[in-house]
């Protein structure tokens, strides 16, 4: 249920990133959603990883990177 309720407000997300009335408010309302999945995603990460499995340092990567690019949108 949690994970169907983020999907719909990220797809949410995009879509008003298209409105350029909207688009600051939802980039920073993408960010702090990003933020807040943050801790579930290195959780995923660590029950599925195996040792030597780089996908924990890839998670935390493009992580940063979305939520950069949605605040460098939102100011």
């Amino acid at each position: 249920m949690l994970v169907a309720l983020t999907g719909g407000l990220e797809i949410a997300g995009v879509i008003g990133l298209l409105v350029p009335a909207l688009s600051r408010w939802v980039a920073a309302g993408l960010a702090l959603l990003m933020i807040g999945m943050f801790p579930a995603n290195v959780s995923a990460v660590r029950r599925q990883a195996t040792q030597g499995d780089p996908l924990g340092r890839r998670t935390v990567f493009f992580q940063a990177v979305y939520v950069g690019a949605a605040t460098l949108v939102a100011l």
